[in-house]
């Protein structure tokens, strides 16, 4: 089973991006799909119970799970995100 995400993001500081990571490109890519793999080992991709978090009924709570998730990554990286969807 394949995931995916949209990550907009954008880079705000630009010393930090050129001289933290070698790539800060390739750092946001591995970074974004890290966290959705992550997110899809976490929760189901459907549930019968509707309290319950899943990846195909609540596409907006786990999106900003995932924007959480990697934000702080990101701002490691002088890269602001500006919008994550699944």
């Amino acid at each position: 089973m394949q995931h995916s995400a949209v990550v907009v993001w954008r880079v705000v500081d630009t010393v930090v991006a050129t001289f933290e990571v070698n790539d800060h490109v390739n750092f946001v890519r591995i970074q974004s799909e890290s966290a959705v793999r992550n997110l899809a080992t976490r929760y189901p991709r459907d549930t019968q119970e509707e309290r319950q978090l899943s990846l195909r009924g609540n596409t907006s709570g786990i999106a900003d799970r995932l924007a959480s998730e990697i934000k702080e990554w990101l701002e490691k990286a002088g890269v602001d995100r500006i919008g994550t969807r699944l």
